[in-house]
């Protein structure tokens, strides 16, 4: 390590040269390193929350669209007895669509 210690009036100031500078930028760009993939490490926590929450949110719908068909289908039947086949069938690809959505935590 080569220093060069100058006088400046009352104090001293120490100026460091050739290896300290290159050690110096190697440390700089290890900590950017370490920083820029601490950042895609956050970027890709974000990602991977944002897609869960998508996910939830499509189970969601889904799951309200079955539910309200099979509530539909369920008060015609109860009040009247009889079976609405276009509600049936209006139950059964709501039930489908959240089946087939794939949305299911594995």
């Amino acid at each position: 390590m080569l220093a060069l210690i100058c006088a400046a009036g009352a104090g001293f100031s120490v100026r460091f040269y050739s290896q300290d500078i290159k050690d110096n930028r190697a440390a700089a760009g290890r900590i950017l390193e370490e920083l820029s993939s601490r950042a895609d490490a956050a970027r890709m926590e974000t990602a991977r929350r944002r897609a869960a929450l998508e996910q939830q949110r499509q189970v969601n719908e889904r799951l309200s669209e079955f539910v309200a068909a099979w509530n539909d289908f369920m008060a015609e039947y109860g009040e009247r007895g009889t079976f609405n086949a276009k509600k049936a069938k209006r139950m059964r690809q709501a039930w489908s669509a959240l089946e087939s959505a794939n949305l299911w935590s594995k």
